[in-house]
């Protein structure tokens, strides 16, 4: 049986964590030739520091993620390193567009044969979000396989907490997830069945969070994750 380096059967070992905000933008009413984003839907709080941010393809801009600093709770400046001392160029300046298609916020490799033929995945996630009619959707997904979504409406905060076992194989897979609310929802469990997939993990397979919004005038908050491995 083949563990993780450094993680014996059963015990956790941590793939990837963080508590850094990494934010879906709204679309916004500009962005300049040098990154600099203004009028985007009101965060609830000026994020402090150097944080990522995902912003979708403009003239002159590549889809990914960036650097950024915020100066208040609708405008930042794009960066494209970690010191937040080189800006973009080249950008066609005008509105910012924002986009539905899902967005990878969080990639992490599950290295080949460390959850063994009875291991699992453990996944919990903490994100903020607009308020809105609209679903913003986090969405986990196994080698592209989808895992677990959650998409909370008419709320401001929530997660996701997801455990991917192999059943008995490498390639086969089973797994339900919860959403994360408050209080005495603090735990809500699904009202559908299990999820099947058939995902080899006994190769490298990424492990990736992606966020997803239906109204391009919502943001999503990635708060915090936690990725962890138990082999069996």
């Amino acid at each position: 049986m083949i563990h993780s380096p450094g993680s014996p059967a059963g015990v956790p070992r941590i793939l990837a964590q963080g508590a850094g905000p990494i934010i879906l933008l709204s679309s916004a009413t500009n962005i300049s030739a040098t990154g600099a984003i203004t009028g985007l839907t009101a965060l609830p709080y000026t994020p402090s520091g150097v944080v990522r941010v995902y912003v979708f393809a403009q003239a002159g801009l590549v889809a990914g993620l960036y650097y950024a600093t915020f100066s208040s709770a609708t405008a930042c400046q794009l960066y494209t390193d970690a010191a937040a001392t080189i800006t973009p160029t080249g950008i066609t300046a005008g509105a910012y567009t924002s986009n539905t298609t899902e967005a990878v916020l969080v990639s992490s490799t599950v290295a080949g044969g460390s959850m063994g033929a009875n291991g699992m995945l453990r996944v919990e996630t903490l994100q903020s979000h607009a308020n809105s009619a609209s679903a913003k959707n986090i969405i986990l997904r196994l080698g592209g396989s989808l895992c677990g979504s959650y998409g909370p409406t008419a709320t401001a905060s929530g997660g996701l907490r997801l455990s991917v076992r192999n059943r008995g194989s490498q390639a086969a897979q089973v797994m339900a997830f919860t959403s994360i609310g408050s209080g005495a929802d603090w735990v809500t469990p699904r009202t559908s069945g299990v999820t099947t997939t058939a995902v080899n993990t006994a190769l490298d397979q990424a492990l990736t969070i992606n966020g997803q919004l239906v109204s391009t005038a919502d943001y999503m908050i990635l708060e915090g994750y936690t990725i962890e491995v138990l082999s069996a």
